[in-house]
């Protein structure tokens, strides 16, 4: 198993989560955070430990009743995606996110760029800005 990313950053605390509080309050953490989230969308035992389990935009989006806190990141994560595609400007963004980590099975980057007719430079920075409209979505539900 890989590890976590933000591990090598910030000590991982169970439960509570303090931790995702200095996540949240950190620019650079948080788009690592939701980064490390989005790759790991569908395995449920890596979004457990992510710190934005309980991110005040997790719990605007609370899923069904008895549903796990990665079951409620993940679904966050999906109507952020969703909600960026309502925006005229961000539609390509959404689209780009949707398919890069949305689908099930996940495509390497690699066919995605070929399958998108990009090269393989111009599909990070397209991605890369993706990420950045995602966040700012999420960072709205944050408080300042």
């Amino acid at each position: 198993m890989k590890p976590n990313v933000l591990e090598n950053t910030l000590v991982h605390v169970p439960h509570r989560n303090p931790v995702g509080a200095v996540v949240r309050t950190d620019p650079l953490l948080f788009r690592r955070a939701v980064v490390h989230a989005l790759r790991h969308l569908h395995h449920r035992d890596e979004l457990a430990r992510s710190p934005l389990v309980h991110a005040p935009f997790v719990a605007l989006h609370p899923g069904n009743v008895g549903d796990s806190y990665a079951a409620r990141l993940r679904y966050a994560l999906i109507a952020g995606v969703r909600e960026l595609a309502t925006i005229p400007n961000d539609r390509p963004a959404a689209i780009l996110l949707e398919n890069a980590f949305l689908c099930v099975p996940r495509r390497k980057q690699l066919v995605l760029a070929g399958e998108l007719c990009m090269g393989f430079s111009t599909y990070r920075r397209h991605l890369s800005a993706a990420i950045d409209a995602l966040v700012d979505v999420l960072r709205v539900a944050e408080p300042p």
